[in-house]
């Protein structure tokens, strides 16, 4: 066309004779490009700077364009497109949906006039794909948002190669959130991610005009998943990728507000998890920044107040302070008044009000502020569809705040009503499980207070089933652990409504297993004998076997990034590397996964790896009969499985409130040991034991037939123990009268082993059975820290260690030992041999995979109990742990996934363990260890590890009677010792 427009011209061009002019100078063929030309020039100002005049006179230029195109101008399906682009423009700022439908039509326009082969297509599909999810956004219709995906999966399709490739990806990743955020379909959630991250490798971000609106898409999509699974490594990333579109944003462009407000929310939800009031404080600042950048009339105004009214009332709930919780109610107020009544957000927006206007009837108690909130609560619930994810939120505030209703009134339509909110929440299929469990918690526990247990029972069964999504293979022990440890007793109830509904013993026994173990079940999936698959499906049997070794070298990779609660300053970036395996992580999980499924389909493999059948788990008590806790605030019951048959005994003197009492005592004397305290906490710990006895085990083991010693000569009867909770802290081994003649104690009538869950015993049981009849000769590996860094030396390992060594070079079995070894050379070493000896510190961590044998290294990098799960030892057979607190564990939320050292170890490979429930005496812990050598190298053919239950029983019957002081028993001395497995 030959004339040059800058932007002054372009000011200018406002003026009609000035445009009359410049028409003039253009032929009338061109004429349409010209003013298409013109309104491009001041759309594209509008997008830079925000003036709603340029958006108007684009449109009116690209209306004019298209009213003096032939039908079969050339330029027509540019105009269109450009047409659409702005009418597209005015309704995200002034929300008409006049304006969103003409955009649509006017798009599909564009589109039906583009030669497939034209390369022009591609872009037209994802333009008219981005406009019809923002028009589900607005209505919430779900054909919307289908057809979007539909047309931008296209676009992609057409896009190779393509300039534009990047943007159709990304518009693709947007469709599939919203529609996730619709849904739930977590499928659409990670395929979002995985796109988004697609387009921006794509592009050379900082030469990118849509460097910002990548990484905000990204950020936003990464927080989503973070609400669902709870990865504190997606969160983190979201808030890092959050902020570079800040950054990466000039301060006068009109999306900026969006990107600080999609940055506030992500340091909220990571305040939520950490409680970092840093985080908190930024997310308020930057959601406040977000709200002054946008003008009133704007539609994403009320959004924008909705996220800082939710901020400021999580600070008040932190601080109290009350000008935050005005502020937070008056900002949610203006947001509701903003807000369209027929708007798709009206019921979140009207949610966080309800939120708000609670949390103000708790400070102040004033009823009215409650009634208002119900009203509000209910409002949200009509307005959201039946199935809908957010929903089950929404019907949780509404049940919390009828109960408190009820609480203050006595009304029973409030009750009713609280229940059913309850209920219909916790049968949301497309909610996320950790709502979903909160309410069927919640709900259960207040019928239950109702005395309407039957009513209860079958949402805490269904609750049981939902514990294991909690923990899927692709999350971090941490934060697997944090999402289990919310829900500690909703199995314990569960178990405790079927007893008492008189169900079926093993029904009730299944439902115990699901919801115990849930991590070392997951990795047992990945370890456990398959020769039946490889019998009848030899194939499937190979892909599961490539399939599994892969997970299995990945399960515990690092991968760089923000520490929990790390503020933005200090951020690490997150290397391509690191984010290319985790998104090989996911797709092999998703493998694994769908591969299962497909066994599990196949006849006679129904309950492939699920953990023993009835009949399986009956042969387990082969040996011996396996005592099976259950504790609740309802009852307590312990399942008793013999060969015979499993039943169930209740056990009404070990309620749960006894058991915290018998816990604290219990803490308090194994932390009394010094010399001035040590016969106070000698009491304590007796009196501990006695009350087991009196309250249970006795009556477990008369039940048993297990009433006195075996006579001299006969062999001693075995009995496994599975704790339930606190139990799984206390000495059940131990339980007795120790002083009395003869002795009334389990040690007295039985050998004593744990497990951790009847899975795990059926894993060490199979690797016992492989080792003893595969396994090359034994061989020792010792592991000695005569001296460590920062720590009291031990001065008997030295001796501990050379009498071990001359007890196995007697029987004639290789021992290596390394003095001072570091953390790597231990794992190294440790697949190497098959009986393994640490004679160390150790240390408890309230992290439970955090608990740490203390090494040459310790301080730096420390051997932790997420270390030695990551080894698969294929020919181990006993470890001794002769280390303080190596079968202990200090989060009393996590007691029933037996998270310790000498689980990992178990778990490692190794089918028999011995470890130590507390702090532990050096010269007693080396007497005890070359006891129990001693006696399993009897026989002449190596170590008989099969033995090593019964040696360590007679060791630790020997150390009772030698420790006695005036005829006393000293338990601290000798009952920290305890065998796991077989």
């Amino acid at each position: 066309m030959g004339i040059e427009i800058d932007d002054r011209l372009l000011s200018s061009i406002q003026n009609p004779a000035i445009l009359g002019f410049l028409l003039s100078q253009v032929s009338e063929l061109e004429r349409p490009l010209f003013l298409n030309f013109i309104g491009d020039k001041f759309l594209s100002r509008f997008e830079l700077k925000g003036s709603i005049d340029d958006l108007l006179y684009g449109i009116k230029m690209e209306e004019k364009a298209l009213e003096v195109a032939p039908s079969n101008s050339p330029y027509r399906t540019a105009i269109l497109n450009d047409l659409g682009n702005g009418l597209q423009m005015r309704f995200e700022r002034t929300g008409s949906m006049e304006d969103l439908n003409r955009a649509i039509e006017t798009k599909e326009k564009a589109v039906q006039s583009i030669p497939l082969d034209d390369r022009r297509k591609a872009i037209g599909l994802s333009n008219l794909g981005s406009a019809l999810q923002l028009r589900f956004e607005r209505t919430g219709s779900i054909e919307d948002v289908n057809r979007a995906i539909e047309t931008h999966d296209q676009a992609v399709q057409l896009a190779l190669d393509h300039p534009h490739q990047a943007l159709c990806l990304n518009n693709l990743s947007i469709a599939l959130l919203r529609r996730f955020e619709r849904t739930g379909l977590m499928a659409d959630l990670d395929r979002a991610i995985d796109t988004t991250e697609q387009a921006v490798q794509l592009i050379a971000l900082d030469q990118s005009p849509h460097k910002a609106m990548y990484l905000n898409t990204l950020g936003t999509a990464l927080q989503n998943r973070f609400e669902r699974t709870g990865s504190i490594e997606d969160i983190n990333r979201a808030i890092k990728t959050n902020h570079q579109a800040v950054q990466s944003t000039p301060a006068d462009h009109p999306n900026r507000g969006g990107w600080l407000n999609n940055l506030g929310n992500a340091l909220l939800r990571r305040f939520e998890r950490t409680g970092s009031m840093t985080d908190l404080d930024r997310a308020i600042d930057t959601n406040h920044q977000a709200v002054q950048l946008t003008a009133l009339d704007h539609p994403k105004k009320a959004m924008f107040l909705k996220s800082l009214g939710t901020a400021l009332r999580r600070r008040f709930e932190k601080t109290g302070f009350m000008d935050d919780l005005d502020r937070a109610i008056a900002i949610s107020e203006q947001a509701v008044q903003l807000t369209p009544p027929d708007h798709d957000d009206r019921a979140g927006v009207l949610n966080n009000l309800g939120n708000a206007l609670r949390t103000r009837f708790r400070g102040t108690g004033s009823i009215d502020n409650l009634n208002r909130a119900i009203e509000t609560y209910e409002q949200t619930v009509q307005l959201t569809p039946s199935n809908h994810p957010e929903r089950a939120g929404m019907l949780q505030n509404l049940g919390d705040a009828l109960q408190t209703r009820f609480l203050r009134t006595g009304s029973m339509g409030d009750l009713g009503g609280s229940i059913v909110a309850f209920e219909q929440g916790a049968t949301s299929d497309t909610a996320a499980p950790s709502i979903r469990l909160n309410l069927s918690q919640t709900c259960a526990d207040l019928l239950i207070s109702q005395r309407m247990p039957k009513r209860a029972k079958p949402i805490l069964e269904s609750a049981v089933y939902l514990l294991p999504r909690l923990s899927p293979r692709l999350l971090k022990r941490t934060d697997a652990q944090f999402n289990i440890s919310k829900f500690t007793e909703v199995t314990a109830k569960a178990v405790s409504l079927s007893l008492e509904d008189m169900d079926d013993p093993w029904k009730c026994l299944q439902l115990l297993e699901l919801g115990r173990g849930i991590l070392a079940n997951l990795q047992l999936e990945v370890r456990s004998d398959i020769s039946a698959l490889e019998t009848h499906h030899p194939k499937l049997a190979r892909q599961f076997q490539e399939l599994r070794d892969q997970l299995d070298s990945t399960s515990n990779t690092f991968e760089p990034g923000l520490t929990d609660g790390q503020s933005i300053g200090g951020v690490n970036s997150t290397s391509d590397m690191s984010e290319t395996f985790i998104s090989h992580r996911r797709r092999l999980h998703q493998q694994f996964d769908d591969l299962l499924v497909h066994i599990r389909g196949l006849q006679e493999f129904d309950n492939f790896l699920k953990g023993p059948s009835e009949q399986e788990l009956r042969s387990l008590a082969k040996d011996g009969a396996i005592v099976v806790f259950n504790v609740s605030y309802i009852r307590s019951d312990a399942f008793l499985i013999t060969t015979d048959a499993i039943r169930a005994i209740n056990l009404p003197l070990l309620t749960s409130d006894k058991i915290q009492s018998y816990t604290d005592l219990f803490i308090e004397a194994i932390q009394e040991q010094d010399v001035t305290q040590y016969s106070r906490a000698t009491r304590k710990i007796s009196s501990v034991l006695k009350a087991l006895w009196d309250c249970g085990v006795k009556t477990i083991l008369d039940e048993l037939g297990f009433t006195k010693a075996p006579s001299d000569g006969q062999p001693w009867s075995r009995v496994w123990w599975v704790g339930s909770g606190l139990l799984n802290l206390l000495p059940i081994h131990a339980a007795g009268y120790h002083d009395s003649d003869p002795p009334q104690s389990v040690l007295d009538r039985v050998v004593s082993s744990y497990a951790h869950t009847m899975k795990s015993l059926s894993y060490a049981r199979e690797k016992a059975a492989k080792v003893s009849r595969d396994s090359p000769s034994d061989k020792l590996i010792v592991l000695a820290m005569p001296t460590t860094p920062e720590q009291a030396p031990l001065e008997f390992v030295k001796e501990e260690v050379k009498r071990i060594k001359n007890l196995f070079n007697e029987a004639s079995v290789p021992v290596e030992e390394i003095t001072n070894a570091t953390r790597q050379q231990a794992l190294s070493a440790l697949p190497q041999y098959s009986i393994a000896h640490f004679t160390c510190h150790g240390d408890s961590k309230q992290d439970p995979s955090a608990s740490c044998l203390l090494l040459q290294d310790w301080k730096d990098t420390p051997l932790t109990v997420a270390d030695l799960t990551s080894l698969n030892t294929e020919y181990a057979k006993f470890a001794f742990l002769s280390a303080c607190h190596s079968s202990a564990g200090r989060d009393f939320d996590l007691l029933d996934e037996s998270i310790n050292l000498s689980s990992a170890i178990q778990l490692a490979g190794f089918p028999s363990v011995v470890g130590t429930l507390w702090e532990i005496d050096e010269v007693n812990a080396a007497e005890v260890a070359v006891d129990v050598y001693a006696d399993m190298l009897q026989g002449g053919d190596g170590l008989d590890f099969e033995r090593s239950a019964e040696s360590l029983h007679k060791a630790v019957r020997g150390l009772r009677e030698r420790s006695r002081v005036f005829g006393k028993t000293l338990p601290l001395v000798w009952a920290p010792y305890i065998h796991i497995g077989v």
